[in-house]
């Protein structure tokens, strides 16, 4: 089978785009600050895509676009950090987490190849991890507040 010229010019300009626009991934971890030292842990990272793959876009879309990711991943209350967001994060940690721990999550990146890494801070995080029967269930505490454990989480 013989191809055209047209052919030939179709595929070659579809390879020297998808060449052009190549992939590059934004590597990211939760890392919870707190008095007593912290916890780092990876979480799924995202792509994009950078012309001729270079470094400068990269480096710019990593740390511009982190903060929608940790929303798609965790939810949409972030800084201040509550409801299922804040739950979600427990969740990740697993861990009771009380306001005299004084916590602090940050989200660390690293762009894929191109030695450009750093961290946002995303807000306080405070839960209380409950035991109800065979469950463990994670309870956001507002605003990182002192207050009770609830009488239901044992």
């Amino acid at each position: 089978m013989l191809l055209r010229p047209s052919s030939f010019v179709l595929v070659a300009v579809t390879l020297g785009l998808h060449v052009a626009s190549a992939k590059r991934t934004c590597f990211t971890s939760l890392r919870l600050k707190t008095t007593s030292g912290f916890v780092e842990k990876e979480f799924e990272g995202f792509e994009t895509r950078a012309f001729l793959g270079t470094c400068a876009t990269i480096k710019k879309d990593c740390p511009g676009k982190l903060l929608e990711h940790v929303k798609n991943k965790f939810g949409p209350q972030v800084n201040p950090m509550g409801g299922e967001t804040a739950t979600n994060m427990c969740k990740f940690f697993d861990k009771e987490i009380l306001p005299s721990d004084d916590p602090v999550v940050d989200v660390k990146y690293k762009a894929s190849g191109c030695g450009n890494e750093g961290y946002m801070s995303i807000g306080r995080l405070c839960c209380f991890k409950c035991k109800s029967g065979p469950y463990t269930v994670f309870h956001p505490i507002d605003n990182c507040a002192p207050t009770e454990r609830p009488p239901w989480c044992l």
